[in-house]
């Protein structure tokens, strides 16, 4: 029987009061119910806490750890170092589950012989509602059949996260880093295939992101995300030729000009003053490094075509000017 298995969701929790009590009944609600529900309150502020234990008082597989606030990859690491589940699911504390989305995980996981299930998920963001999945499931040997595909997976933004994902906590190796504030999902995710033979990814959704732009830490201006995304650019190039042997005509990483643009719109919604603001577009357009990689890119949609034009060719007045126009 398929919940013979364990499952340890873990959800940070951090000032989030109006949608924990959403999030955690959609996980108690699941049709699969041999959980093991990890709530990590992270030193919150307002009544998270107290919402969170009257939740525990009516299902006891609710644990709480209750924490000084380090920030959600610590949260996270808290979790997996109490679970007891032989899976392991993150779920962020602003999102919910459809009730049967931990039962097609682990069944996908099993029927595969699996390390790690990718699933589809929904992205409600600025009142637009987006389904992120693959047209059909697939399952991938990792060392040896997933470089032809994983570029085209991590341009979709399905790589990325931890919360679309069901991990094998024997396979957890190592943990989030707690240094990193933008892309430790990444690096993490990064970590664990490297341990995995083959993963599975699946053709559902039932996970529910919710975003909304300038609302989260992503969203955010950062004098240091431009670095940042060079960095992860770097540890994705590193793990596509080390790991998965991709040859130099399978790289093709989308998301790193994507990660550029999204920076310049972070700038220009910041409250720099506008001689602040073309001094970083300036020096963000003279990276050569960067430039030479957005010119090798393919595939590009109209957006990011026009904007990859004018950064590789230095244009950053006119950056300036189109953000003027598109931007309120």
């Amino acid at each position: 029987m398929l919940e013979a298995k364990m499952v340890s969701v873990i959800v940070p929790a951090y000032n989030c009061r109006n949608v924990i009590e959403r999030c955690i009944k959609s996980i108690v609600n699941q049709t699969y119910k041999n959980l093991e529900i990890i709530i990590v309150n992270d030193g919150s502020k307002d009544d998270t806490l107290s919402v969170i234990k009257t939740l525990a008082d009516n299902d006891d597989r609710i644990k709480i750890i209750d924490k000084e606030n380090e920030g959600v990859s610590m949260a996270r690491n808290d979790g997996v170092a109490m679970a007891k589940g032989d899976y392991v699911q993150f779920v962020d504390a602003d999102d919910y589950l459809d009730s049967g989305y931990t039962a097609d995980m682990v069944e996908s996981i099993i029927n595969n012989n699996a390390d790690m299930v990718v699933a589809g998920y929904t992205r409600h963001q600025d009142g637009v509602t987006t389904n992120v999945v693959c047209s059909q499931g697939a399952c991938y040997e990792v060392k040896s059949g997933l470089n032809k595909s994983f570029y085209e997976l991590y341009n979709m933004y399905l790589l990325n996260m931890p919360w679309n994902k069901l991990f094998k906590r024997e396979l957890i190796k190592k943990r989030f880093d707690k240094e990193l504030s933008l892309g430790e999902d990444l690096l993490f995710n990064l970590d664990y295939l490297k341990e995995c033979e083959y993963i599975y990814v699946g053709d559902y959704t039932g996970y529910h992101y919710l975003f909304e732009t300038g609302s989260s830490l992503a969203g955010k201006f950062r004098d240091d995300k431009f670095d940042n995304s060079a960095m992860l650019h770097d540890k994705v190039m590193t793990f596509a030729k080390d790991i998965l042997s991709c040859d130099d005509s399978m790289i093709n990483d989308k998301v790193y000009l994507m990660e550029i643009r999204y920076s310049f719109t972070n700038l220009y919604r910041s409250s720099l003053n506008k001689k602040e603001k073309i001094s970083y577009m300036k020096k963000w357009c003279s990276d050569e490094k960067a430039k030479a990689q957005v010119k090798n890119l393919s595939g590009l949609s109209k957006v990011d075509k026009l904007f990859g034009f004018l950064y590789t060719h230095g244009m950053y007045r006119t950056i300036n000017a189109m953000f003027t126009v598109l931007i309120r």
